[in-house]
């Protein structure tokens, strides 16, 4: 529970400190009830993770956190209805609207007094409810308590005891704090601190999730330098090792990284370490204040996070050239939004600075798209998913029973699947969902489910009605104004959307994938400015005919099956300036991929999957005009394509994966490919004609990952020529089916 409300509050605190909440604080005349709702959050926000220890063991506090959410879902529904409007009037601003109600709301002075008043009212409720429940915590004796950050350990490599002191920004207090600990021991213990030049043996281990005795005595013995023969070693002889190695002589062993929390490991591995002489020294690091409180230390010492400057200072050195941060402010000042969102964590920091290492695009920078992927990938190293799989750059995955049933725990009300036996709607869901086990419930309530749900529910963010089966969305949707995700996909029966879904100006994601029978999308659909993500099947022959189209948030956009689509956009030089993954699934009307893709400059990820028509070489474009920035491309059952493109070497410098599976006419790779100074992965499926390589390819310096499967038997005499390669995949029989 204080972990959601924790999530809330920091949420609504980066919404309240943006610059343009602060702008919209004067033209809402709320600016004062604004800063001192942000003020009170700030103040609960310190002490929620105490609130979370204690909970357990306190009914009362329960209750309060459940308080505290609902009264910051409020806050939260109140500053979106204020971003809301906000983007309805950027929208309207830039392209007008059809129709005349909202013509004349706008221009209907009364109407907009009354719409204001109701929010300034609605902030100054919201704001007394939170005084009133903050003055409340007193009795629960809450402290501060600093926030553990748990990054996977996947983020950050293997540490060694080497470190450049020139790289090292913001600890030279805690290490002289450190120090002075080191020179103060502690006679009566074996293993101790003392100063650390006196050394006679110094170890370091980096330690991770695997603690396991065996593996880290064979760790140490090997920082030491003593060879460690794996084969013919058994847990005896290494201990043996080890304590011969210690014997009657002073220590200091660096276990860094440490998340065991089981204490009978601990005494299993200090008591491998005893046979040191009296003062040796055990220092371990942890993100984790429950392994530093089992351990027993003489002294703790706990590394706050780096200020604002430091944080910048080190984010500019990850994620800049020398010098380059002077030639590009505009970043600069996007950098020093980014590291408060960082906390101070210098992993996170790091790990950002080091995605976003030598881009100077602006969008690249107001995109983090990237740091939920490594948040995805952080579940999947904690087995927080299961048959985990990565395609096209999209995730499959199932969510383990026990973390399920965690979960609807923590959700509790915002979260709501309707059956058979579950029907009844609250106002308190924001996450709303159609079971598909129960085909019953989608095919008779589907209708009356939406129109209940807008009734009842006016704060809904996600809304699932995949699978469903109706033929009209009411037009009720347009009501949910907070709504980021709306999935319509494997809905067969639908044949329109309503325009008023256009109003959905927050909306991030729509799912209309497998809608086989969509005939086209609403004419204001442009209107949809914050729209981000799209997956779609539609019987039209452009995905919007009329009028001037710039989804300039589109990030991801699949399209699949649309048989008779001939174009995207019109205008395509003014559509999509943003995106930056584009999937092509079984189009069979397109024929030419060129033109469409020329006036993509941000394209980084590219699928073209089952084209019985398209041909590639085809469009009549020169590559040296191209202006694009392709990372990955796939090509998959286009049996027209016998050779490939010469427009891919507008790539040149920039593709890193090229995969080719099932162009069954496909004779041969270009002589250019080896000029393709980025390429890092190779994969050639099934190309059952394809009989000779590109001459100098196996020279090819970038070159980590070559895949070549069931391809002609004539390629199995450059088998020879890969042995620079680190992962390579060879097998040219020939075979029936294929597939990554």
């Amino acid at each position: 529970m204080a972990d959601l409300a924790s999530g809330l509050a920091d949420s609504l605190l980066q919404k309240l400190g943006s610059l343009v909440y602060q702008e919209l604080y004067l033209a809402w005349g709320a600016q004062s009830d604004l800063q001192k709702l942000e003020r009170t959050i700030s103040t609960i926000k310190i002490v929620l993770l105490d609130a979370e220890y204690k909970q357990a063991n306190n009914p009362k506090l329960s209750i309060w956190l459940r308080q505290l959410k609902d009264i910051l879902y409020d806050a939260e529904d109140v500053i979106d209805e204020i971003e809301y409007k906000a983007l309805r009037k950027q929208a309207i601003t830039a392209y007008g609207s059809t129709s005349s109600k909202v013509r004349h709301f706008i221009s209907s002075s009364m109407a907009l007094s009354i719409s204001r008043l109701k929010l300034v009212y609605k902030i100054k409720d919201i704001r007394e409810r939170l005084d009133d429940i903050n003055a409340e915590k007193v009795q629960f004796n809450l402290i501060e308590r600093n926030e553990e950050v748990h990054v996977m350990p996947q983020w950050r490599g293997k540490t060694h005891s080497f470190i450049d002191p020139s790289t090292i920004i913001g600890r030279h207090g805690d290490k002289e704090e450190i120090k002075k600990s080191l020179m103060h021991p502690n006679r009566s213990r074996n293993l101790n601190i003392i100063a650390i030049y006196s050394w006679i043996r110094r170890m370091w281990v980096c330690v991770s999730e695997d603690f396991n005795a065996t593996r880290l005595v064979e760790e140490i013995l090997k920082s030491t330098g003593c060879k460690v023969d794996k084969k013919s070693s058994t847990e005896d002889t290494l201990q043996t090792s080890l304590r011969e190695l210690l014997k009657d002589k002073k220590f200091l062993l660096v276990l860094d990284d440490v998340w065991n929390k089981d204490r009978n490991k601990w005494i299993e591995l200090i008591n491998l370490l005893n046979g040191g002489s009296h003062g040796s020294v055990v220092v371990v690091t942890t993100r984790s204040h429950n392994v530093s409180s089992i351990l027993d230390p003489i002294y703790t010492h706990s590394l706050d996070g780096l200020s604002n400057e430091e944080s910048l200072s080190l984010f500019v050195k990850c994620a800049f050239k020398e010098g380059e941060d002077k030639r590009h402010p505009g970043l600069l000042s996007i950098a020093e939004e980014i590291v408060k969102k960082c906390k101070g964590v210098l992993l996170a920091v790091k790990s950002l600075g080091g995605i976003l290492y030598s881009k100077v695009d602006e969008r690249e920078w107001n995109s983090l798209e990237d740091v939920g992927d490594l948040y995805i990938k952080e579940l999947m190293s904690r087995c927080f998913f299961q048959d985990f799989e990565e395609f096209w750059w999209c995730y499959s995955f199932k969510m383990h029973d026990l973390v399920h049933d965690l979960v609807l725990s923590i959700a509790q009300e915002e979260w709501f699947e309707i059956d058979a036996d579950n029907k009844e709607i609250t106002p308190t869901v924001h996450h709303l969902s159609i079971s598909d086990n129960d085909q019953q419930v989608s095919k008779s309530s589907n209708k009356l489910t939406i129109e209940a749900c807008n009734s009842r529910s006016k704060s809904l963010r996600v809304l699932d009605l995949s699978t469903s089966d109706f033929k009209d969305l009411p037009s009720s949707i347009g009501i949910q104004k907070y709504l980021r995700y709306l999935d319509l996909s494997g809905n067969e029966s639908i044949k329109k959307l309503p325009n008023s879904i256009c109003k959905l100006h927050n909306l991030q994601t729509l799912m209309l994938g497998g809608c086989e029978n969509l005939k086209r999308l609403p004419k204001d659909m442009r209107n949809l400015i914050n729209l981000r993500f799209l997956i779609i099947t539609i019987k039209d022959i452009c995905l919007l005919e009329n009028g001037v189209c710039c989804f300039s948030s589109f990030r991801t956009l699949y399209v699949l099956e649309c048989s008779k689509l001939e174009c995207l956009f019109p205008q395509m030089d003014r559509c999509l300036t943003n995106l930056r993954k584009l999937i092509f699934y079984g189009c069979r009307s397109l024929t030419y991929l060129l033109p469409i893709i020329k006036h993509l400059t941000a394209l980084k990820s590219l699928v073209i999957n089952y084209f019985q028509e398209m041909d590639l070489t085809g469009g009549g474009e020169d590559a040296n005009d191209l202006n694009l920035r392709l990372q990955f491309l796939h090509i998959e059952e286009l049996p027209k394509s016998e050779v490939l493109p010469e427009w891919l070497l507008g790539f040149a410098n920039t593709l890193k994966r090229l995969t080719i599976i099932g162009c069954i006419n496909l004779k041969a790779l270009p002589e250019w490919l080896p000029t393709l100074q980025s390429l890092q992965t190779l994969k050639i499926i099934s190309c059952y004609e394809l009989s000779s390589l590109s001459e100098g390819i196996h020279d090819m310096k970038t070159l980590r990952k070559v895949k070549i499967h069931y391809c002609s038997d004539q390629l199995d005499t450059c088998l020879e020529d890969w042995s620079n390669i680190p992962e390579l995949e060879l097998d040219y029989r020939r075979h029936e089916t294929y597939g990554e």
